[in-house]
């Protein structure tokens, strides 16, 4: 049986010759080693943005934008770009000008007051 080439680590193999776990955090970071994470602690790349930046430099509601749209800039498609009308949420709106979270926290009170 092939076992994780990273120092230390006994895992079995599973692609690249690295354990699961040192395999995904290599895609996601780049390297294999825990140390060297890029974007811990760091900031969204988006000016005024102050969200924690998680994947290519981008906090998860711009990485969303540029998934769906190719721009981390707000369109004018159907709710794409809108943002939730629950004060203080800045996630994109899904239903009923709300984002899924709250606008399943809404739907959960009514169906509790049926």
């Amino acid at each position: 049986m092939r076992i994780c080439t990273v120092r230390g680590c006994e895992y079995k193999h599973y692609a690249n010759g690295l354990c699961s776990l040192h395999y995904m955090r290599h895609r996601r970071t780049g390297s294999a080693d825990r140390k060297t994470s890029i974007n811990v602690g760091k900031n969204c790349s988006v000016e005024e943005c102050e969200g924690r930046a998680v994947t290519k430099g981008l906090c998860p509601i711009h990485y969303d934008r540029v998934k769906k749209t190719g721009s981390v800039e707000r369109t004018n498609g159907v709710n794409i770009g809108k943002v939730c009308s629950i004060v203080g949420c800045q996630k994109d709106s899904r239903a009923r000008g709300m984002c899924m979270m709250h606008y399943e926290r809404m739907r959960r009170r009514r169906s509790d007051d049926a």
